[in-house]
């Protein structure tokens, strides 16, 4: 396995048309609308490119901006995701970045927000309506569809995160799921 190259920027590393994180997802003060674009990017960049942002690893840091921005605790944002919280701190600490593995789960969530705020704009009314907050608490019911179990039940792995996307794809459809 490669190792990375600390002095190379993950900007620098990326093609132009490849969606970044910034350097926050930080959302105090700001309005949903502010950090929408970012999700939605996240949902409409090409797997092929994702892989390679899975592959850089994601900063550390993202996880506690992201449950912020999901307006949830870190603990219960790295449970759902099945991370090891004292794990992301050292990494915070070292200002290391994720796994492979907890970054593609990040990811995923990302995606997902910036699904379900792709879902709300198509709709036709997209304000105001927080993506990530609605998010956090429909990842907490109980649905018949899952077997009456909770959407964050499946999110520690990809495809979990995989049947809860196409739940929520069906949904907007309105096919029975």
């Amino acid at each position: 396995m490669a190792k990375r190259n600390p002095s190379n920027s993950r900007a620098s590393r990326y093609p132009m048309a490849v969606f970044a994180w910034p350097t926050s997802l930080r959302s105090s003060g700001r309005s949903p609308s502010q950090h929408e674009r970012l999700f939605v990017d996240a949902y409409k960049t090409p797997l092929f490119d994702l892989v390679e942002m899975v592959k850089l690893g994601i900063p550390a840091e993202v996880i506690a901006q992201l449950a912020e921005h999901m307006r949830i605790p870190p603990k219960r944002l790295t449970d759902t995701l099945g991370l090891s919280q004292a794990s992301v701190q050292r990494k915070v600490a070292q200002q290391r970045s994720l796994t492979t593995s907890e970054s593609s789960r990040v990811l995923g969530l990302v995606r997902m927000i910036g699904q379900v705020q792709l879902m709300v704009h198509e709709s036709g009314e997209p304000e105001p309506f927080d993506a990530a907050a609605w998010l956090a608490g429909w990842l907490e019911q109980v649905l018949p569809a899952l077997g009456g179990r909770t959407p964050a039940e499946f999110m520690d792995t990809a495809e979990g995160q995989a049947m809860v996307a196409q739940l929520l794809a069906q949904a907007h459809s309105g096919a029975y799921a």
